[in-house]
């Protein structure tokens, strides 16, 4: 399989800082597991929708506000389960927390409406 990745962009707003001025750890999380569910979701297309069921997370270092950028990517594709990667990155370009996870790629039964 030919590695499905991506980078994404977010602002880290002074509103996710915690009473140290770094950026809470849940706000840092959040944009890893987007990244890698935009992925997810790209690969399950409109059959499948997939569910986080384990994202466990390593923090390097603290993050300040500023621009954060995350790169994902999906290591292996079953039919049931996939499992991904995410880098997280501070405004100086240092990495300061990655992320594995595990989704189940549940059958999507009823379109949305």
């Amino acid at each position: 399989m030919k590695a499905l990745t991506t980078r994404v962009r977010f602002e880290g707003r002074p509103e996710f800082c915690n009473p140290t001025g770094v950026i809470q750890g849940g706000y840092l999380v959040a944009m890893m597991d987007d990244a890698i569910g935009m992925l997810a979701g790209m690969k399950a297309g409109k059959t499948k929708l997939p569910s986080t069921v384990d994202l466990h997370t390593h923090f390097l270092r603290p993050v300040r506000k500023g621009v954060i950028e995350v790169t994902a990517r999906l290591r292996n594709v079953g039919r049931a389960m996939l499992f991904a990667e995410a880098e997280l990155f501070d405004s100086r370009g240092k990495e300061a927390a990655r992320s594995t996870a595990s989704l189940t790629l549940n059958p999507v039964l009823k379109p949305a409406t």
